[in-house]
């Protein structure tokens, strides 16, 4: 993922930048120091509570890792189409992404879910297959 990005910095690096091509620039650059982040974070776990689940209800560690993967490259592909289109341009985001994206963040609330939910990441086979991913 992060070499995706990288990649598209570089390819889309004219001489002088339009303001929308800052923000974009500005947002990888952001994105690139939440993997740096990511990464450094798994350093600090051995296998056994990568895969820890704290109940029937909840991921793991891993899982979640593997959630923020899958769902980062979904999300990359949605990024290049805006980007390449003005389809939507006057569409207004939500109430809530409004309150995400000005906050940078994601509301600090714990989500569970049946056990049984087909949404759930399998588990991660090893710590290193995390790193590859990214």
């Amino acid at each position: 993922m992060l070499l995706l990005m990288q990649m598209t910095l570089k390819n889309q690096e004219p001489k002088i930048l339009t303001s929308r091509q800052r923000d974009v620039r500005m947002l990888i650059e952001d994105f690139n120091r939440t993997i740096d982040i990511w990464i450094k974070e798994l350093d600090q776990y051995n296998f056994k509570q990568i895969c820890a689940k704290p109940s029937l209800t909840s991921w793991s560690l891993g899982q979640v890792y593997i959630h923020l993967i899958e769902e980062t490259k979904y999300y990359i592909e949605q990024i290049k189409i805006c980007l390449s289109s003005n389809e939507n341009l006057i569409e207004e985001a939500s109430p809530d992404a409004k309150t995400m994206f000005l906050n940078n963040d994601f509301p600090d609330q714990q989500i569970e879910g049946a056990a049984t939910n087909s949404l759930i990441p399998y588990q991660t086979k090893s710590g290193m297959s995390l790193y590859r991913e990214f």
